[in-house]
């Protein structure tokens, strides 16, 4: 009886059996279909690599594109363009964002060799922004430096075909529609596209995009639980990296043991230690505060290095002189925070009253503003923009002795005559003086 039982089971369960490993066996081979095209029905797209052939949907596709060479308009002019368009020629598909500053750095260098190679190439920048945003910004351009580039905007598609996590980030593609290579932008140079364009092939290591969130070239194998002291050091840029800096904080996310820059000049790494040193003391940074007496103030303001730095979460207090002397150890610089006399321009106040509501006599109060305008709204604020006005050229000191409440609305970037007038009408004035400042001088080694 049990045998007749387990003999009418199985031919129940069987054909269910089959079925199922049936639909598991099918589902296996459709992904590794998916796996194995590019693209692969509406939205379910996987990324190209070198030597990949674009699929011809995706070249012969139409695309959104601003049309530049129309006038200027209250609407934003377009037409289509497609990738197909350009067949024959070399493609370098340049993504970019209009937030972008080493983005839009580029674009004068693009410029140059897209005029050069214009019978051999096509340089189509990409982006997936605001219609409105990116008309404005590419506009302008061509009005002041004269850029005009094939361009493809509110793109998701042909992004997805080459995935990156920064830009700039550069995809090129053949003249027989297949990818050569994914670089970064030191690489777009005349001799690379002469090697593209007589050889067909790129001999050039592909960009490789990394995360900046762990600690800078790190693996998956770091303690990081149990650091105790972790530190990198390099020269050149990494076009993989995202340009910014990073606080690294202990595990229970409190306390500052470390910091992280990526592609960033020697100024700017210094600048942000001086200001971790002096600011938290009472003192004002600018960039007048910080002294290069080098040679080479170029190679300061330009070369670029990746630098981490973590230190000892019971030396977190010392982290930036820490950093300071790590840098000092192994940079081409030497660095120190000192005082200095300096000849600079010192904020006086013409008068000490103040009104029933508390404004000084010479302030415009809010009601007064036009619509639009971005008042100072204290001595202290209005001394940090005039530091940073290149026009005045000297460091401002406020000589007031009060941080007053103001509402004054003028403009910053002008001679010190002009400002002089301006402030003068808020009951403020600039004086040449000389004074004793805290300050980061920078030599060479």
């Amino acid at each position: 009886m049990k045998k007749i039982f387990e003999s009418i089971l199985m031919g129940l369960l069987l054909p269910f059996l089959k079925g199922f490993i049936l639909s598991i066996l099918i589902g296996i081979l459709l992904a590794l279909l998916l796996l194995a095209s590019p693209v692969l029905g509406q939205g379910m797209v996987v990324g190209l690599k070198a030597g990949d052939s674009v699929p011809v949907d995706v070249l012969d596709e139409r695309r959104l594109s601003i049309d530049l060479s129309s006038p200027i308009a209250s609407v934003v002019p377009t037409k289509s363009i497609a990738l197909s368009d350009f067949k024959g020629k070399l493609i370098i598909l340049d993504f970019w964002g209009t937030w972008c500053s080493s983005c839009l750095a580029r674009f004068p260098k693009l410029k140059l060799l897209q005029d050069k190679y214009r019978n051999e190439l096509a340089i189509i920048i990409v982006n997936n922004e605001p219609l409105v945003k990116t008309y404005g910004l590419l506009s302008s351009r061509l009005k002041q430096r004269g850029e005009l580039f094939y361009n493809i905007v509110l793109d998701t598609n042909i992004t997805a075909l080459f995935p990156h996590r920064t830009v700039p980030h550069y995809a090129w593609v053949g003249k027989d529609g297949k990818v050569m290579s994914v670089l970064g932008s030191d690489d777009i140079t005349e001799e690379n596209i002469n090697a593209a364009l007589k050889n067909g092939e790129l001999n050039i290591t592909q960009k490789i995009d990394i995360s900046p969130e762990p600690p800078l070239f790190s693996s998956i194998y770091l303690p990081k639980d149990n650091l105790i002291k972790y530190s990198v050091f390099s020269r050149g840029g990494f076009s993989g990296l995202p340009a910014g800096r990073r606080k690294r904080m202990d595990n229970s996310g409190r306390i500052c043991r470390g910091n992280s820059f990526s592609n960033h000049p020697m100024e700017a790494i210094l600048k942000s230690i001086a200001i971790e040193i002096l600011v938290p003391e009472g003192y004002k940074f600018s960039d007048y505060n910080l002294l290069y007496e080098g040679r080479d103030l170029e190679r300061f303001q330009q070369q670029v290095y990746n630098y981490e730095f973590i230190g000892p979460v019971e030396k977190a207090a010392d982290l930036y002189p820490l950093m300071l002397e790590d840098l000092n150890d192994y940079s081409p610089y030497v660095a120190e925070i000192t005082t200095r006399k300096m000849k600079c321009l010192g904020l006086f106040k013409l008068g000490d009253e103040l009104d029933a509501d508390g404004w000084g006599k010479y302030s415009i109060k809010k009601d007064s503003l036009k619509t639009g305008s971005k008042p100072i709204k204290n001595v202290d604020i209005l001394v940090s923009q005039l530091n940073g006005s290149r026009k005045l050229g000297k460091l401002v000191s406020n000589e007031t002795g009060a941080n007053d409440k103001l509402h004054i609305v003028m403009d910053i970037q002008q001679g010190f005559s002009e400002i002089n007038a301006e402030l003068k009408k808020y009951g403020y004035y600039l004086k040449p003086m000389e004074k004793e400042f805290q300050v980061m001088v920078v030599r060479d080694k």
